[in-house]
């Protein structure tokens, strides 16, 4: 009797099954690495908008500095105060003044036209037909900057009692008072809609930058700015001792225990409240907040 030879052409359940569990361990691992990869690009992004805003407050008060009560120019007249310095104090000449010191693609704006968008809301959530006042060369959108400056209900109560006085009579806070910005981080890529790309940020007098937040969001999502808190106190023979007080925590968890933001405002009483810590409430302290650079992977 003849024996016939079968090939086998299938699979046997066991070598199904392993091959599956196989595939699903890949699978997970590289959905693992692409939500961590799309973490990392947005905190990079987010991080790179706070560093133009900081940027370039820090470069409009060493202007001011340089030519001598140039920003004196504040809506209805000429300020009184004008030993104060402060970020210019009409939103017009903010905005241009802002766009000259960034690298900015004004082909892409409004017709080449920058400094001309939409005035923005508290209740603008949608921002996919609104105009930007100025887009950066790396495609972020900014909205607003031309918008003159008003009371930021948020850092009311932050006060370090410095004000100038606008032509109609209205005292203006210097680190109460300022701009109030929206950045679309992913520029025309993704939905700009409120909290999902587009992000808003308050901008003082003083020239501080402050990230709003909301839930896990913008400050209060270490995915989006990591900070830490620095002291330097006064010690034997009038030495300087270093230490740090917080390392890597949320931006605004470090800017109210810094100080940065006084604990007294909302912003530090709001969603979770944070204090001042105690030695940085001293004189004999010198706290300071340190914005740390995300790590930069995207391959």
């Amino acid at each position: 009797m003849l024996k016939k030879n079968f090939f086998r052409l299938g699979f046997t359940l066991a070598e199904i099954v392993i091959t599956m569990l196989i595939i699903s361990v890949v699978v997970a691992m590289s959905i693992k690495v692409s939500k961590s990869k799309l973490s990392n690009t947005k905190s990079y992004v987010y991080y790179s908008a706070y560093t133009v805003l900081d940027n370039a407050s820090k470069d409009m008060l060493e202007v001011y500095d340089e030519t001598n009560n140039l920003y004196i120019d504040s809506p209805g007249g000429t300020s009184s105060n004008t030993s104060v310095v402060t970020l210019p104090r009409k939103g017009a000449n903010y905005c241009s003044e802002f766009a000259s010191i960034v690298n900015t693609s004004s082909q892409l704006i409004n017709g080449g036209q920058e400094c001309t968008g939409d005035s923005i809301s508290a209740s603008t959530t949608d921002f996919s037909s609104r105009k930007p006042d100025i887009v950066l060369s790396n495609g972020i959108k900014i909205f607003n900057l031309r918008q003159n400056p008003a009371q930021i209900a948020l850092l009311r109560n932050n006060t370090n009692s410095l004000f100038y006085v606008t032509g109609g009579g209205t005292q203006m806070d210097i680190d109460e008072s300022g701009y109030t910005v929206y950045v679309d981080i992913d520029g025309s890529g993704g939905n700009s809609v409120l909290w999902d790309d587009v992000y808003p940020f308050y901008i003082t007098m003083s020239g501080k930058v402050y990230p709003a937040y909301n839930m896990a969001m913008g400050a209060t999502g270490k995915n989006f700015l990591t900070a830490s808190v620095y002291d330097e106190s006064v010690g034997y023979h009038n030495g300087r001792i270093g230490r740090w007080i917080r390392k890597s925590v949320n931006f605004k968890e470090a800017a109210c225990q810094s100080g940065f933001a006084k604990e007294a405002t909302s912003y530090c009483r709001n969603s979770a409240a944070v204090a001042t810590h105690n030695d940085c409430k001293s004189d004999l302290h010198d706290c300071k907040i340190l914005v740390l650079p995300p790590s930069r992977f995207f391959n």
